[in-house]
């Protein structure tokens, strides 16, 4: 479902399989959804999907009592914020959160551009954060408010976005790293009921990566070692 937030121009010839009105759109999600049972819907972006396609789907989940993981890229790029304040008059993430019931359902991709009172309504929203540290560093994204979440309670997983790398560990290094860069301390992923900075960053992602893809197969437990 994608169209773009002021002009919509025609998608490219090699972008025209990912255009979808409601109908084609949740055509394939109940195909998928019969072959695999937790396959969730995934929203590009505010700047791609109209507020009306949004409301739609979203109400369609609720009328057939879908109950699945909701995803959405959201407040990658200052441009892409400057847009949405332009179109909306709302950040991205002010606008869903007063638009739609954000609950742990939802996995807010990237979200790296974020005022502090949508780093708290996020952390309090149960909705995990997926954040993808070397390609927001690759495109020049910028980085999360990655302490004040975590002193939030914020939920986080991590994931490759445009595959600059496939490594877990090295995503959550760098997720670590960037932190320190800017806080100019170290240990940013620590916390006083787990010092380990290794076991934290794992056992929070594993758990938060298993809510947001609404799976079965549980992360570590609170405190169970990893290793690392």
């Amino acid at each position: 479902m994608n169209s773009a937030i002021i002009s919509r121009p025609e998608p490219l010839p090699e972008q025209a399989r990912f255009i979808n009105d409601i109908d084609s759109f949740f055509s394939l999600v109940t195909s998928l959804r019969s072959k695999q049972g937790n396959t969730g819907i995934a929203f590009h972006s505010l700047r791609a999907v109209p507020a009306q396609g949004i409301r739609a789907a979203l109400k369609i989940l609720s009328e057939e009592q879908i109950d699945c993981p909701i995803h959405i890229h959201i407040a990658e790029t200052l441009k892409e914020v400057e847009a949405c304040m332009g179109f909306y008059g709302l950040t991205p993430v002010q606008w869903l959160f007063e638009n739609v019931d954000i609950d742990r359902r939802w996995c807010l991709v990237h979200a790296t551009h974020l005022t502090g009172w949508e780093v708290d309504k996020l952390a309090a929203s149960d909705a995990v954060v997926g954040l993808c540290p070397t390609t927001e560093a690759n495109l020049g994204d910028g980085i999360f408010r990655f302490e004040k979440f975590l002193t939030d309670g914020g939920k986080f997983g991590i994931g490759s976005d445009s595959n600059i790398s496939v490594s877990p560990v090295e995503e959550l290094r760098w997720l670590e790293y960037g932190q320190r860069l800017i806080t100019h301390r170290r240990n940013i992923g620590a916390t006083g009921t787990e010092p380990h900075v290794g076991n934290f960053l794992w056992n929070n992602a594993a758990r938060g990566g298993d809510q947001a893809l609404g799976s079965d197969i549980h992360g570590p437990e609170p405190g169970e070692s990893t290793g690392l």
